[in-house]
């Protein structure tokens, strides 16, 4: 059967040149999408400082506002979508591949690990 997801923390490294044209969402196994960062809520370069030293998105109010940090940002924040507010049932299903969407807004280049 399904577990009910009440909580979720993500760790990334991410390092692109301009982060400010930057969109992270979380998706669910049923495609459900949950929004980490906006674009233009950070500015500068790098989330996390290395794959050993991440950022780390916090469930619920957990973590600094990302928009009161400054790059390169890491240790805990709080993501804009609250990671303890999922729906019940079929939407907040555990079983498959939970997945991390960037978009970029900008014609600058970077990387993720």
């Amino acid at each position: 059967g399904n577990t009910q997801v009440t909580g979720a923390k993500l760790s990334l490294a991410l390092f692109h040149l301009s982060l400010s044209g930057l969109e992270l969402k979380l998706v669910s196994p049923a495609g459900l999408e949950y929004d980490l960062m906006s674009s233009g809520s950070a500015v500068g370069q790098n989330l996390g400082l290395s794959a050993e030293q991440p950022l780390v998105f916090e469930p619920g109010p957990l973590g600094q506002d990302l928009a009161a940090a400054a790059a390169p940002y890491s240790g805990s924040m709080r993501a804009i979508h609250p990671l303890t507010d999922f729906k019940p049932g079929e939407y907040s299903r555990t079983q498959g591949a939970w997945k991390v969407r960037v978009r970029n807004y900008n014609v600058a280049g970077g990387s993720i690990s």
